[in-house]
């Protein structure tokens, strides 16, 4: 056999090889992406709440210093510290993030009036959902039932209809999605005695 003539024969075949073998060559060198270990302890976080076991996610949300998750991070600690009675400790967890500003926080105020609700303390969940829903160009669909909800269990009836009504309209229009607030429009529906409607949903 001619030698050089077979290593010229040879030479197509192997730089057909080498350029197929480059991508994977490159590939198998990139660093693997690095996981924000933020983005894991609230994912753990939230795991652990998914599985009913509130203490350890309780205890685990506040580890998460992310400065751009801290809703999501206060909303999840009140969930789980509310699921195992510590209301007082909810409340002031939310109470924190929210102070005043119930309009930069809108979900976390909902949450905030509800639990105050449930603690007994109807007034200063009124002044909650009234800050929001004033201060709001567009009041979540979930805090314009709850207030309309909490104006008729203190017998102003007048005034929490145009809420209700608000919160069906939106969903009338098309602009309600989530099922957590279809939810809320059918409660809205029950409490303005629309019971075909409301169970239509």
């Amino acid at each position: 056999m001619n030698c050089p003539e077979f290593l010229r024969r040879q030479r197509p075949l192997a730089l057909a090889l080498g350029l197929t073998l480059l991508p994977a060559v490159a590939a198998a060198q990139q660093p693997e992406p690095q996981t924000d270990p933020a983005d894991q302890l609230l994912q753990r976080a939230h795991e652990l709440a998914d599985r009913g076991s509130w203490q350890a996610a309780a205890e685990l949300y506040p580890l998460v210093s992310d400065p751009a998750r801290v809703g999501e991070t206060a909303a999840g600690e009140a969930r789980a510290r509310a699921a195992i009675g510590q209301y007082g400790q909810a409340i002031d967890t939310l109470e924190t993030l929210v102070g005043e500003q119930y309009a930069e926080w809108p979900d976390q105020s909902v949450q905030l009036a509800e639990l105050l609700r449930e603690t007994g303390q109807s007034g200063r969940a009124l002044e909650v959902l009234d800050g929001l829903i004033s201060e709001s160009i567009t009041p979540p669909v979930r805090a314009l039932v709850q207030y309309g909800d909490l104006l008729l269990y203190l017998g102003r009836d007048a005034e929490a209809e145009p809420h209700l009504e608000q919160a069906i309209q939106r969903y009338m229009n098309g602009s309600v999605f989530r099922s957590e607030d279809v939810a809320m429009v059918a409660l809205a529906n029950w409490r303005l005695d629309r019971f075909h409607e409301a169970n239509s949903l």
